[in-house]
């Protein structure tokens, strides 16, 4: 704003960061961690084997679902946005039939197709494992799906997020409830998990037209417009292969070991990738807010507030990590025994995918940066280059490697493509994640508490397989914040600490 200073600018938007994402942390803190402790029941009672099926069923059929939904999810939301803001609900009921349609018969196409090439599939794809009637549980998956991802676009478009984080959150805790009881009472534990899973996908797309009867009605009762259907296909299209670079490199890992390892290694991969993932909770959280930023500095044309903002959060993501990634560096088994005992045997392919985040953290949230600067060539340079790289890498290590072959190839795909996100960031807008003197201190902060670590884990004590976790972490936490506040911690950092707790009624009073 005209009048302020650099300085006043930063530290209006560290306190806003810190605001808004405090409520992100909530939300991803149920979201992160119940998926977690809920896949630990599923990996205990199922076993490595079943477990394994289970993913590579889901992992298959997810990626099948992204030529099903073609991409509407996306380009469905752009539309109904602008119908919805003009009131143009005859447009928008004539988007949502042509949606609909196409999405079902796309389904109709690939279920046809899957059914009379099983037996091809079941041979090469989980093989030694029997998987044929699982497949129909994948064609109800692709179907369903499919009618939840063009609702999930409409009520984003309504602006009913209150709808959607609901759902996301009875979706979760329905599938853990109803595979409890399925599998008491009803089904064997496999089936069980399909059925939870299956009969979450209906529970939320009934809560859906509930909690949208009344805009639901309005497109109903309207008339039928269909003279967008041609800028509509042309935006999904678009759209298709960006979301098939990202779904595709998301569950790669998990198919291309379904077709050269089998189910078990699926589970010792999935299980790592789960535990892994959660490294990167801080980071979304901060990114949730973040994306807003960016866009209101490239519009002000403020470069300088532009790398404040990107140091403030790559410092604020790898702090606020680093005690609990740590703790994963020196107890990888500790973690996975929560799983099972039998999946601590993918030590090393836990370690792997955790170097791999950590690369991300590094970095920061560099995508968002290109993202939000409209670079769609970039935007989709880097998809393709992280997709091939990732496919070529699996093909030559998982036949060798197994599991650990596919964390390997994850490894060098993300550090690849986040180093090159930051050269090409540096070369275009001259910022970086982190001033030289941070980043040193830093570096020094990770060191030092990682052999702090080491020396205390030589203490050679008999105790439960969780007990060190819980130990080690809060002591990660005390030491990494005591040296971060004490020597690290900027003034105009600390509203983040006053507005982060206030939020969870604590009063702080650390002045800038």
């Amino acid at each position: 704003m005209p009048g302020e200073n650099s300085g006043e600018t930063a530290t209006k938007d560290i306190r806003t960061v810190a605001t808004q994402s405090s409520w992100g942390f909530l939300g991803n803190l149920f979201l992160y961690f119940f998926a977690l402790i809920a896949n630990i029941f599923y990996a205990r009672i199922l076993g490595a084997e079943q477990y394994g099926i289970y993913v590579g069923i889901i992992s298959l059929f997810t990626v099948i679902a992204v030529f099903v939904q073609f991409a509407f999810e996306r380009s469905l939301h752009i539309y109904a946005t602008k119908n919805i803001f003009n009131r143009e609900y005859h447009k928008l009921k004539g988007n949502i039939i042509l949606a609909v349609g196409i999405c079902l018969a796309l389904y109709l196409v690939f279920a046809t197709a899957v059914y009379l090439l099983k037996d091809i599939v079941l041979v090469n794809y989980l093989p030694g494992a029997k998987t044929s009637h699982y497949f129909l549980y994948g064609f109800a998956f692709l179907l369903l799906t499919a009618l939840v991802a063009i609702n999930d676009s409409l009520i984003t478009a309504f602006k009913n997020i209150k709808l959607l984080s609901i759902s996301k959150v009875v979706r979760k805790a329905w599938i853990l409830i109803a595979f409890l009881i399925f599998s008491f009472f009803f089904f064997e534990d496999l089936d069980s998990l399909f059925v939870a899973h299956l009969t979450s996908l209906g529970i939320v797309f009934l809560v859906y037209f509930w909690g949208m009867r009344r805009s639901y009605f309005k497109i109903v009762t309207a008339q039928s417009d269909f003279s967008q259907v041609n800028p509509l296909l042309k935006l999904s299209a678009t759209f298709l292969f960006v979301t098939l670079s990202s779904v595709v490199l998301r569950e790669v890992d998990k198919v291309m070991l379904g077709y050269f390892s089998g189910s078990t290694p699926i589970s010792f991969y999935a299980v790592s990738n789960k535990i892994s993932s959660t490294v990167g909770f801080f980071g979304a959280s901060l990114a949730l807010i973040f994306k807003t930023m960016v866009v209101e500095k490239f519009e002000a044309n403020d470069m300088k507030g532009l790398s404040n903002l990107y140091h403030i959060t790559t410092r604020w993501g790898l702090v606020l990590t680093m005690p609990y990634l740590i703790s994963l560096l020196f107890l990888p088994e500790n973690y996975l025994s929560f799983f099972g005992s039998e999946f601590k045997a993918s030590g090393p392919t836990l370690l792997t995918l955790v170097f791999g985040r950590l690369s991300e953290l590094i970095f920061g949230l560099n995508g968002i940066i290109i993202v939000m600067s409209g670079k769609k060539r970039l935007i989709l340079a880097f998809s393709i280059i992280g997709l091939v790289l990732n496919v070529v890498l699996n093909l030559v290590l998982i036949p060798k490697y197994g599991a650990f072959g596919a964390a390997l190839a994850t490894l060098f795909s993300l550090i690849t493509v986040s180093t090159l996100r930051t050269i090409v960031i540096k070369r275009l807008y001259g910022i970086v994640p982190y001033a030289r003197q941070q980043a040193i201190w830093l570096f020094l902060l990770f060191l030092f508490t990682a052999l702090l670590n080491y020396l205390l884990l030589r203490i050679d004590i008999s105790l439960p397989y969780w007990l060190p976790i819980i130990g080690v972490v809060i002591f990660n936490y005390i030491i990494v914040f005591g040296i971060y506040y004490r020597w690290i911690l900027m003034d105009e950092e600390k509203p983040l600490i006053n507005n982060f707790l206030s939020k969870f009624g604590i009063k702080a009073s650390l002045k800038s």
